[in-house]
């Protein structure tokens, strides 16, 4: 990397930020298989071959209107050991962490002016902008187009 920088090369700033991509991701796939220091939630899911399908399966496709079903049948678990290991190392049961991803995917699309509702609601598999609407207000408690008319107080809001 300081190579690159040194160089000066045409396109370097673009090599350097894969490179910094590659090198983070590295750090992380050594940490998590070293043991992580025994953590759990989503860290612990990921190192877990059963549940690291389902969640890689819910990241590729937040849309897709996933079952308790078929999540195990990619994890190749029977439903009921499936939902129970979830719970057990995620905190939660797997369609209500489905749902809290697709909301995050959508608050931070919207925060983006270009993207409409109407567009963010059909990426994530809702047939309608209303109902996409009403789960999102249900899910972080502000309607989605609250962000856009203040994009500081949806920010105050997170941290705080």
């Amino acid at each position: 990397m300081r190579r690159e920088v040194c160089a000066g090369r045409v396109g370097f700033a673009g090599i350097l930020a894969r490179l910094a991509e590659v090198a983070a991701a590295m750090i992380v796939r050594g940490w998590i298989e070293c043991g992580c220091d025994n953590t759990s939630g989503l860290v612990a899911a990921l190192r877990d071959p059963r549940l690291a399908c389902a969640i890689l399966a819910l990241h590729r496709q937040p849309g897709h209107h996933w079952t308790v079903a078929e999540l195990a049948a990619e994890c190749n678990v029977s439903r009921s050991v499936f939902a129970d290991r979830f719970h057990t190392t995620i905190g939660m049961p797997p369609l209500r962490y489905a749902t809290e991803l697709r909301m995050l995917l959508a608050g931070q699309w919207l925060a983006q002016d270009t993207v409409p509702i109407q567009s963010v609601a059909q990426r994530l598999g809702y047939t309608s902008q209303a109902a996409f609407s009403r789960a999102f207000k249900r899910v972080t408690g502000r309607p989605p187009g609250a962000g856009r008319d203040n994009p500081r107080a949806g920010a105050a809001e997170e941290v705080g």
